[in-house]
């Protein structure tokens, strides 16, 4: 009969320089294996050099199968491109290949492949509500343009060019002032 898992011995195992891992299953070192890969870019998430770890991030994926190599690479793909405005697809493909010396080009190759085609839809909805989001807010600069120039007559470049670059909000809210 196995000993329940206790989230203490977890932390102890990933910071004890020697332990006696045979007190621990296999699960259980998985289970630790798999939290590093998760805690390494929370942990570098807002710090400069975060590119340039992505190799020590990736690294991490080399003991799994592909498949779970995949799922997590994607995940930390998402996280990145989510919150990491700084970390780039090429970052990401350089440290893969870093990472990975022998097949890193292969499974660069591959995984993207797999990621674009998994979320290619997604991909492309969330594309065209952005195109959406966008047009929506270049109408709505054309016309408050329109109105101001209805106004108060021709418009100095430099004004114009301050309004097309209002937020969708502001852009509404100055077009609805300018009729009262």
């Amino acid at each position: 009969m196995g000993r329940a898992f206790q989230p203490a011995n977890r932390w102890k195992l990933t910071r004890t320089a020697i332990c006696d891992l045979s007190a621990y299953s296999d699960d259980e070192i998985r289970l630790i294996a798999l939290a590093n890969v998760a805690a390494l870019p929370l942990k570098h998430i807002h710090r400069e050099d975060l590119p340039a770890r992505l190799k020590d991030v990736f690294g991490l994926l080399q003991p799994m199968n592909e498949q779970t190599a995949l799922e997590f690479l994607e995940a930390i793909l998402r996280y990145l491109g989510a919150v990491a405005p700084t970390v780039t697809m090429d970052h990401c493909r350089k440290a893969l290949v870093a990472a990975f010396p022998e097949t890193g080009e292969m499974y660069t190759d591959r995984w993207t492949e797999q990621l674009v085609a998994a979320h290619r839809q997604e991909w492309l909805n969330e594309g065209l509500k952005e195109g959406i989001r966008e047009g929506v807010r270049e109408g709505t600069a054309s016309l408050t343009i329109r109105l101001l120039v209805r106004k108060f007559g021709c418009l100095d470049p430099g004004l114009e060019e301050r309004v097309r670059q209002l937020p969708l909000d502001e852009l509404e809210r100055l077009g609805e002032e300018l009729l009262d």
